[in-house]
């Protein structure tokens, strides 16, 4: 066990193969410290279109909070008119949708209500209606950090 453990100590953010190369291409050194990045190290430019894709089913305590965390990442603070969220309403008996219908955010927003097919489903349909170069699947109670 304690050698499975220094193991992955040993690996963990080794990317000594690439530094050279990284701090050659970008002209700065390879930040370790995802909690710094943000500051120190933020990001110049966005190049591709961004789809947080968010199934949701009866969640609205929890989807409320996933949603005003994504509106404090650093990528819709900067890039917002790169990045897109697709909420997936699976059938939702709660105040989903009003609170969808209600509410203003800092990001676009594509509601879609479906009848309750289930999860797989939901992230199907909003792949198909997402216009992302990169889609990122959410859950909808997950909190993003600012770096995220």
């Amino acid at each position: 066990m304690n050698y499975r453990l220094n193991k992955v100590n040993n690996f963990i953010n080794d990317y000594s193969s690439i530094e050279s190369q990284y701090s050659l291409i970008e002209g700065e050194e390879l930040n370790r410290n995802p909690y710094d990045s943000i500051i120190n190290y933020p990001m110049k430019e966005c190049l591709y279109f961004v789809s947080i894709i968010i199934p949701s089913w009866n969640s609205i305590d929890t989807l409320r909070y996933t949603l005003e965390s994504i509106e404090y990442t650093d990528i819709c603070k900067r890039f917002n008119s790169m990045l897109e969220v697709v909420v997936v309403d699976d059938g939702s008996n709660d105040d989903t949708e009003e609170y969808i219908h209600t509410h203003s955010f800092a990001f676009s927003l594509l509601y879609i209500k479906q009848k309750h097919m289930g999860r797989p489903q939901g992230i199907n349909t909003a792949i198909r209606k997402s216009k992302g170069d990169i889609i990122v699947l959410c859950d909808s109670d997950i909190l993003l950090y600012p770096y995220t």
